[in-house]
């Protein structure tokens, strides 16, 4: 993990497990949700955007409509 402790879990990781134990496409606010509630500690202007670029940039990641995003094979 970058920059960080590897007991406090990355945005990327909480999104990786959550989708993961899904198993279907979950919405934005869902993904949002979880994250602050993994990690309220987060000091962000905009965590919402913060959450959106991880999604977008991650090749894990993929979309499947708007604000909608599930894992990749």
């Amino acid at each position: 993990m970058r920059g960080g402790s590897r007991s406090i879990p990355t945005i990327s990781t909480i999104l990786k497990e959550y989708l993961k134990s899904k198993r279907v496409p979950v919405s934005y606010n869902e993904l949002l949700g979880e994250v602050k509630k993994k990690r309220g500690d987060l000091k962000s202007r905009d965590l919402g955007a913060t959450v959106r670029s991880v999604l977008q940039r991650g090749r894990e990641f993929a979309r499947t409509a708007p604000g909608v995003y599930k894992l990749k094979k």
